[in-house]
């Protein structure tokens, strides 16, 4: 009764079904089968979900023009091959107020005043022309949500004379429309008081997802002041919640959902995760789950946490007004027709280890004080999170949140030892080894995951002591881009992609197995679009020159599989791939049929930090053995991490500053004197 169907009818019950779900109705019969490869529409799903990405509803695109996009778009980034690459001169001096979003580029000037920024070219030949926002105050930082709302927020201070008593300086909010530079239309007060403070530039984090803008404050000084948290409804400016959290707990925030945000805790080395509360509440928040991180050594503390995942999850309710956006078409109105998909999104977080040490001053006395040591970098998947989350953390009825009636009491006087951000400070009088880690339990969640819980299976960790981590916007969906920062030699270095989407780890799996010892062909990747995920092996091939696979029979120690990639049962491993409907030929329309994985066939690894070094051999490698993190002595326990993925190194050596990432693009950063950026070059993917 299904087929007697129309087609068209057909096509739109089938895109209501999972792409499991899909899958098996290809396998029922020839007529499915034949329906489902010729139906762009079916086509470009299949691509979407494969890419862990979702439609831009805001774009009239057809589907077969958006389908060709995102198949050259995962085309170009399988091999890090750029559709163009250009220089932009960077003429201003700047502060260091930056930001990277959406293909949007902004650096602020070295007063403060003013924000440069510029859309990043999408085509060859696209003009990039530097503009500017101009502030009537001090800017301190920014916040940006110009996808979802055409937003800039601009963090800023102003002196505050006081007759007879040291100057203070007033925070203030303020809420600007990007495309226009005007006041926001939306927001009913466009400017925000925050606060008062004696200090007059803190560190700032800040984040907007739907209604909810999250603002930390933070002060390194010798009086220690307590982190200051607030939370808005940013369109009616009513402050939901403000909080305290003891002297630099809190410095990175992440967006997990619209009413989820975790921070990154300095003092406790864990991550708080908090729920935001459905109405306003004079009461402190408590976290709903805190994810321990591993254990420091004795003697190690953590000199600060910076955290980002890109891009930030988007409220249902925005969607009217993107549309609205797009269809009058302001300066800037998304031109992609599809981005990554938010739950999927890594979660990256920079770990500073500071460790103690004894120093002779001048006068041959010991002091006791806390040196830099390591730079560790760790991701994980937005939505691993929030399963976690979901798995420890008890439900809330509706309207109420995890508060307590006072906010956290100040630290303890041990506390005196936690180190300040920079490189090295002295102890406290009469302050041990042992007295190192004070515990804050008024301030911490009552569900406490420890790390060889959680960690392990849904991590990957990286030793960056030789990465340049100056600049967070690194990742991108679930991609992150690398690039040594040792002095280079001549030609520099390559930058190397690390693609964590276990579909793209199967298809270079399988196309790495498919190609030893020839040439990469981009014909016979197209037969590899659109994959179910399976179980990896390691695996390598030079993409430069001809030449035998690097392969060693040794057996990968401890290699564990997590269980979302186990490999369809062989009963299943049938013609069940979808192809190009727009294809012409056997290359891109021929069904590939899922072969036996010769699980004991393990091929070379080299570790994944080295790889930064590597020359145009092995240019692009899968990674799904288990690594620890080196060196071993930061932790006291061992930290393994597992989360499979591809390491794809680019075609060239460059010489660059420091590395940033979009969706589209890779940025390599030049800088002159006193870290002054010059130039970028922007290498455009798709």
């Amino acid at each position: 009764m299904l087929l007697r169907l129309p087609p068209e009818i057909l096509v739109q019950i089938l895109q209501e079904l999972d792409i499991k779900d899909l899958f098996s109705c290809q396998r029922t019969g020839k007529y499915l089968d034949h329906l489902i490869r010729e139906s762009v529409v079916l086509q470009y799903n299949v691509a979407l979900d494969a890419a862990k990405a979702q439609d831009n509803p805001c774009l009239s695109l057809t589907v077969a023009e958006k389908l060709g996009v995102i198949k050259s778009s995962e085309d170009a980034w399988a091999f890090l091959r750029p559709q163009f690459t250009t220089s932009i001169p960077v003429t201003h001096n700047q502060s260091g107020v930056y930001d990277l979003t959406g293909g949007v580029y902004l650096l602020s000037n070295l007063t403060r005043t003013a924000l440069h920024y510029l859309k990043l070219p999408s085509r060859e030949g696209d003009e990039a022309v530097w503009k500017v926002l101009r502030s009537d105050k001090s800017i301190i930082d920014i916040g940006l949500s110009i996808f979802e709302h055409d937003l800039i927020v601009n963090v800023v201070t102003e002196p505050h004379l006081n007759v007879g008593s040291p100057t203070t300086y007033d925070i203030e909010i303020q809420f600007i429309e990007f495309s226009t530079g005007n006041p926001h239309p939306l927001a009913r007060e466009h400017r925000i008081f925050v606060m008062n403070t004696e200090w007059e530039k803190p560190s700032i984090v800040i984040e907007i997802v739907g209604e909810n803008l999250v603002l930390i404050l933070s002060h390194t000084n010798g009086w220690r002041p307590d982190n200051r948290i607030f939370i808005y409804e940013w369109k009616t400016g009513l402050l939901k919640v403000s909080f305290e959290a003891p002297y630099q707990s809190y410095s990175g925030l992440i967006f997990l959902s619209e009413s989820l945000i975790l921070l990154p805790n300095t003092r406790t080395n864990g991550l708080d995760i908090f729920r935001i509360p459905t109405k306003p509440t004079l009461l402190s928040l408590r976290p709903i789950l805190t994810l321990n991180l591993p254990t420091l050594s004795p003697g190690r503390v953590l000199g600060g946490i910076s955290c980002r995942a890109e891009p930030n999850p988007i409220s249902p309710s925005s969607i009217p007004h993107m549309k609205q956006r797009s269809q009058d078409g302001g300066y800037f109105s998304p031109n992609r027709p599809f981005s990554p998909n938010s739950e999927h999104a890594l979660c990256i977080f920079d770990l500073r280890i500071l460790v103690l040490q004894l120093v002779m001053d001048a006068g041959g006395a010991l002091n006791m004080q806390f040196g830099f040591r390591h730079r560790l970098t760790f991701v994980v998947h937005r939505h691993a999170l929030v399963d976690l989350v979901h798995m420890y953390a008890k439900e809330e009825e509706e309207g109420e949140s995890e508060i307590v009636e006072t906010a956290p009491a100040s630290p303890p006087s041990t506390a005196d030892i936690i180190p300040e951000p920079v490189p090295e400070g002295p102890l406290a009088d009469g302050v041990g080894e042992d007295d190192l880690g004070p515990s804050l339990e008024n301030s911490r969640s009552l569900n406490l995951v420890p790390w060889s819980e959680w960690g392990p299976a849904v991590t990957r960790w990286f030793n960056s002591d030789n990465v340049s981590t100056h600049w967070i916007t690194t990742t991108a969906g679930q991609r992150c881009v690398r690039m040594a920062s040792d002095p280079p030699p001549g030609d520099g270095y390559h930058f190397v992609v690390l693609d964590f989407n276990p579909v793209n780890v199967r298809k270079m799996r399988l196309w790495l197995k498919e190609q030893r010892a020839t040439v990469v062909d981009d014909d016979v990747w197209e037969d590899f679009m659109h994959i179910e995920p399976e179980t990896q092996v390691t695996t390598s091939v030079d993409l430069n020159t001809e030449g035998e696979e690097h392969v060693d029979h040794e057996d990968p120690p401890d290699v564990v599989i997590d269980p979302t990639l186990q490999p369809t049962p062989e009963s299943e491993e049938t013609d069940m791939i979808l192809t190009d409907a727009n294809s012409e030929g056997n290359s891109a329309g021929s069904p590939m049929v899922l072969d036996d994985m010769d699980e004991d066939e393990d091929e070379d690894m080299i570790n994944s930090d080295e790889f930064l070094y590597f020359p145009t051999s092995n240019r692009v490698q899968v990674v799904t053995q288990p690594e620890r993190v080196e060196p071993t002595d930061a932790f006291s326990e061992p930290v393994i991490g597992k989360l499979p993925y591809v390491v794809s190194a680019s075609q060239g050596k460059h010489v660059y500053d420091g590395v940033l990432l979009d969706e589209e693009r890779v940025i390599g950063i030049i800088t002159g004197a006193a870290d002054n950026i010059e130039r970028i070059d922007v290498h455009y993917f798709g």
